[in-house]
């Protein structure tokens, strides 16, 4: 797997020569305004203050330990333009420097239809309008193996990506350069069907063996997996430290964020229906034409309301109303606190 780290051309400034040259880089590769991110940097002089500049503004200081390393966070400026950057680090003593460039963006889209309602919209988008959509063109494109048929989902500059090849892939957004991939066993069946959901550092995605896995968004090493029982289509999505996952085999499960640990299961029929939460309950669909409201603390049936067809996509919630589309041709608005 690739390195988390981006390293940086080297500049020197009247040093000694050295073993090695002098490097720096940033976890995440890309932030919002005001996120603190992890800086970390490498063959500079032992026990040496090290002062970082966001661009050239000081803004942090390190202090190498014996090796010449050094780890430390750096908070991005409220007031940086989203724009590319550079991080600089500079040792007092040596002179040794290196700098690596840093993206601050806007708000991502860390799920499948952004959050965890579904609502499918970007509140704060300043880009994209009906002046500027008609300019978009192809930036960068990467061919994997095998059909990619889920969603990507885009957190801290890093687009992360499902395929039938059986690998989920992250890449970098801005570029389209590999940063990672995890392989699950591929054409054997073992492949990655559902859009994977980004939270607190961790991606979370739905494979074809029967297992939702928590991988590192920085490296993709597995942290946990999860038997669900059945082929996971549907999306799963992540709501206050919980992730939500419903299986074809019919039941919605609750998992602790941190560890996997089941916290509730409910049955709701067969389904491919992705979960979306809003205002503490749990709102999905099934094969048996029904749309459930769920405690999302309890599990809890609130309502259960019978429509038309079969409900294979996913609910979106907005404004206390659900939207859900039916086999049957028809898309239904139920009032989210009783399904009428």
């Amino acid at each position: 797997m690739c390195s988390a780290l981006i390293s940086a051309t080297v500049v020197l400034a009247g040093a000694t020569a050295q073993a090695a040259s002098p490097s720096v880089g940033t976890w995440p590769i890309a932030a919002r305004p005001g996120t603190t991110i992890s800086v970390s940097g490498s063959d500079f002089s032992p026990t040496e203050a090290v002062d970082l500049y966001f661009d050239t503004t000081d803004i942090s200081l390190a202090v190498t330990d014996d090796s010449g390393s050094f780890s430390t966070s750096l908070t991005i400026p409220m007031k940086a333009s989203y724009a590319i950057h550079w991080i600089t680090a500079v040792g007092r003593q040596s002179g040794l420097a290196a700098q690596v460039t840093f993206q601050v963006i806007r708000a991502g889209w860390p799920e499948f239809r952004h959050d965890a309602g579904h609502s499918g919209y970007l509140y704060n988008e300043v880009v994209l309008s009906r002046a500027t959509v008609g300019g978009l063109g192809l930036d960068w494109s990467y061919t994997t193996g095998d059909a990619i048929e889920a969603s990507p989902a885009v957190a801290d500059g890093v687009a992360y990506v499902s395929s039938d090849d059986g690998n989920l892939y992250a890449f970098n957004a801005s570029t389209g350069a590999l940063l990672w991939s995890e392989p699950r066993g591929g054409f054997g069946g073992d492949f990655y069907p559902s859009s994977p959901a980004v939270a607190e550092g961790v991606v979370y995605v739905g494979s074809g063996d029967a297992n939702l896995y928590a991988l590192s968004a920085s490296s993709g090493t597995v942290l946990w997996s999860f038997p669900t029982g059945g082929t996971l289509y549907s999306s799963p999505v992540v709501s206050g430290g919980v992730v939500y996952t419903a299986p074809q085999g019919g039941s919605l499960y609750a998992l602790d964020a941190g560890s996997g640990k089941e916290l509730w299961a409910r049955d709701t029929g067969e389904n491919d229906s992705s979960p979306a939460v809003a205002n503490g309950v749990v709102y999905i669909g099934g094969f048996h034409g029904r749309v459930h409201a769920l405690r999302a603390s309890t599990g809890a049936e609130l309502w259960s309301a019978r429509i038309g067809g079969e409900v294979d996509s996913s609910p979106s919630v907005v404004n206390g109303v659900v939207y859900v589309g039916s086999s049957d041709r028809r898309l239904y608005a139920l009032r989210a606190s009783n399904g009428a």
